[in-house]
């Protein structure tokens, strides 16, 4: 009878330390996997950074050089028109001569009213994509200066960004969409990361 009472003692000992083994092995398994230090955070202004680019100023130049071609053009077009239905005005008016003329200047005038609109249509294309490619540019950029830096995080701060003003709804989607209510200076890295993506 002693020898059943200390199996099931013996049972009862081993099934509890696998219980235990059991709870505790993912608990430890967290902990040895857990940092050794805290997190270094940095953050920085996004849009500051993006507009002190010297890549961002030189694809504005791009863009400007670019617009500067196209109106030129335009302007070529307009006289055209101008001079068509200044052509037109030498015929009786209604003769087939003036019909002629005035149609030929309508399809001027919608051509020109074509290529203004796709000036706009190309300008903000090529804008966009530009943006695109310095904006991706940032973020490696941002990368390896963080890993060369010991850095875990950069985050955007956006507790500097002026509210937009609109309706209720409006206000409050912005203000929803915040992240960051305050950051401290000394964490600040923009004018680094912008004098390094700079001098690389």
């Amino acid at each position: 009878m002693q020898e059943h009472r200390t199996l099931i003692n013996h049972r009862g000992i081993i099934g509890l330390a696998i219980i235990i083994a059991v709870l505790v092995a993912p608990a430890y398994a967290l902990l040895s996997n857990a940092p050794t230090r805290p997190a270094v955070v940095a953050f920085m202004n996004l849009k500051e950074v993006f507009d002190n680019l010297d890549i961002r100023k030189e694809a504005e130049a791009e863009i400007r050089d670019l617009e500067t071609s196209m109106m030129e053009k335009l302007k070529a077009k307009t006289e055209e028109v101008k001079m068509l239905q200044e052509n037109a005005e030498i015929y009786e008016k209604g003769s087939p001569k003036y019909m002629e003329a005035m149609q030929t200047g309508l399809d001027a005038a919608s051509k020109m009213r074509a290529f203004n609109d796709f000036i706009t249509i190309k300008i903000d294309a090529m804008m966009a994509d530009q943006r695109i490619q310095i904006y991706y540019k940032i973020i490696s950029a941002a990368t390896e200066f963080a890993e060369q830096h010991g850095i875990d995080f950069i985050i955007t701060n956006d507790s500097e960004i002026e509210l937009i003003a609109g309706t209720d709804m409006q206000i409050m989607q912005q203000m929803t969409t915040r992240r960051i209510v305050y950051a401290n200076d000394s964490l600040d890295i923009t004018d680094e990361l912008v004098q390094w993506i700079n001098t690389r």
